[in-house]
């Protein structure tokens, strides 16, 4: 049962990822670390948070294109910058794509840098 939710889980996420590329969504991350786990999934148009204040970041957010996703970490800290920047980025007239982000929740990730290790490795042990 659980590796049936698992897969499904999997598969939706393999379709958004694709539909996000397409799209060429601006991903935002928090770190160098997420932004390499989310290239290896293909993503290039990636904006990391770390090194820069937080006001100096979300007014760069706003010279960006008009759709992000905000793949901050899914723990306590990811959570609270996740609100502050969607909240700034639909102030400002930017959508917010928040599917990707929703199917992530359901997986046991916490951490989006450890979400392709994740996949390479549910891949290699079940399909």
């Amino acid at each position: 049962m659980y590796k049936n939710r698992i897969k499904t889980t999997i598969d939706k996420l393999r379709v958004l990822i694709e539909e996000i590329k397409e799209e060429n969504a601006l991903i935002v991350v928090e770190g160098k670390n997420d932004k390499k786990s989310l290239e290896e999934l293909g993503f290039t148009n990636i904006k990391p948070i770390a090194g820069k204040p937080q006001h100096i970041f979300l007014n760069e957010l706003l010279n960006e294109n008009s759709l992000i996703v905000i793949l901050t970490d899914l723990d306590k800290e990811g959570r609270k910058q996740y609100g502050r920047i969607c909240e700034y980025a639909e102030r400002n007239g930017l959508r917010v794509d928040m599917r990707l982000r929703k199917v992530i929740a359901k997986l046991p990730v916490k951490q989006i840098e450890s979400l392709a290790n994740f996949l390479s490795k549910y891949e290699n042990e079940y399909c």
